[in-house]
């Protein structure tokens, strides 16, 4: 934690009594299944769940979620709503024997600096199932427009690609071994549609951005999800976009 002042503050910053931009069932289901998850029911474990929504629909959708936060408030928040939830200089003792089919950490990554990152390897080691994954989004620094999103929160400790997520986690015994763009679709046609449209735009432009400037294409959103697994358990083959 870079600033702990500033954490102090940061359920009011983060405006988290507004829903935000991620909050409907279909952008959580399309995230896991791009990330390689089976359908379910699954045990999770949401690290950083800030104001609960992943908690919620992952309940909802009949997931074993556990919550982790270093916000006591916000342990005491997701406790009073019925979830299991644990406070991060406790995790260790309060997850016990639990074993994890994936741990998610949705806009979380970018605050964690290198021993909290070695800390969360060493979890994700001892607490995955064989075949378990971290599941992570995170502004994509390889993404021209990528500020909006990492430079808007000071608590964010350095901008993360796929290739330095990849770096720190080598020696910890992790790989990177899916990334890709998070691209939910809205329900409704017309949104849809537009939608759809913008991200045909956007694959157009990085397709032609990546081969111009370094002879292939890598995800350019300006957030990035990556799925990471144990090197003995990776699977051969390039990461996907």
């Amino acid at each position: 934690m870079s600033d702990p002042a500033l954490y102090d503050s940061y359920t009011a910053f983060k405006n988290w009594s507004v829903p935000g931009e991620v909050t409907r069932p279909e952008d959580f289901e399309s995230l896991l299944r791009d990330a390689g998850l089976p359908p379910g029911p699954l045990d999770l474990l949401d690290y950083g769940f800030g104001e609960g929504v992943f908690l919620d629909w992952a309940k909802a959708a009949g997931h074993r979620v556990i919550g982790v936060e270093i916000l006591p408030e916000m342990v005491d928040t997701a406790t009073a709503r019925g979830h299991r939830a644990i406070l991060a200089e406790r995790l260790d003792q309060d997850l016990g024997e639990t074993r994890l089919d994936a741990i998610v950490l949705l806009d979380v990554m970018e605050h964690l600096d290198r021993p909290a990152f070695r800390g969360l390897m060493a979890l994700a080691r001892k607490a995955l199932k064989p075949g378990g994954m971290i599941v992570a989004r995170f502004p994509n620094g390889d993404s021209p427009v990528f500020g909006r999103y990492h430079n808007g929160d000071l608590t964010h400790e350095r901008p993360l690609t796929a290739s330095s997520v990849g770096q720190q986690a080598a020696p910890e015994g992790m790989k990177v071994v899916r990334a890709f763009n998070p691209r939910p679709v809205p329900p409704q046609a017309l949104k849809a549609l537009k939608r759809r449209a913008a991200y045909a735009a956007r694959d157009l432009i990085e397709t032609v951005l990546g081969f111009i400037y370094f002879g292939y294409r890598f995800p350019m959103d300006p957030n990035i999800a990556v799925t990471l697994m144990r090197t003995e358990e990776a699977p051969d083959g390039a990461r996907r976009i």
